[in-house]
């Protein structure tokens, strides 16, 4: 159980650090269309680091962010597959996000219903019993979770490329 809060707790910390430079990414793509193009300040995309906020923020950057790179690739007549083919990506990535934050809260409330009807069956033996080995453990929906996370990881990482890929051909 150790090893595993180890490796969950350093996936969870690259990926923040990651994120950083995600970020950056965005705004230098952003930054490079013309004022005229864009439907979404490059620095608005560090909102994103506001916890809670960002399940909603995300989605808003990632719509805003192909509005924007498509008026642009229009503006300067490029093609735009490659900033559809970013934006599919992208959409699977924050479906994969989406649909583990609400895994990750149904969770949390089965386990709290759980708890709180132990207790009032008043069986404090099996409760104490129950509650450690929960933490002993990874459960079913535990995997699933960190499943879902690392297939949103690894779509993240592909947007990520294809966000660069599109600020290459904007600053030729």
């Amino acid at each position: 159980m150790v090893l595993y809060t180890i490796l969950t707790n350093l996936i969870s910390f690259l990926y923040l650090i990651s994120c950083i430079f995600y970020f950056i990414n965005l705004q230098q793509a952003l930054t490079l269309c013309d004022k005229k193009n864009r439907n979404l300040d490059p620095g608005l995309v560090w909102l994103s680091l506001i916890p809670f906020f960002n399940w909603v923020w995300n989605w808003i950057i990632l719509f805003r962010v192909k509005k924007s790179l498509m008026n642009e690739f229009n503006s300067r007549g490029l093609e735009i597959k490659i900033v559809r083919d970013a934006f599919v990506v992208g959409l699977a990535e924050m479906i994969l996000l989406t649909s583990n934050i609400i895994i990750s809260i149904i969770y949390f409330f089965i386990l709290i219903v759980d708890m709180i009807q132990m207790l009032l069956e008043n069986n404090a033996e099996y409760f104490n019993t129950y509650n450690n080995s929960i933490f002993e453990s990874p459960t079913a929906m535990d995997i699933l979770i960190q499943i879902v996370f690392l297939c949103q990881i690894i779509f993240y990482i592909f947007y990520w490329i294809r966000i660069y890929r599109c600020r290459l051909v904007l600053s030729k």
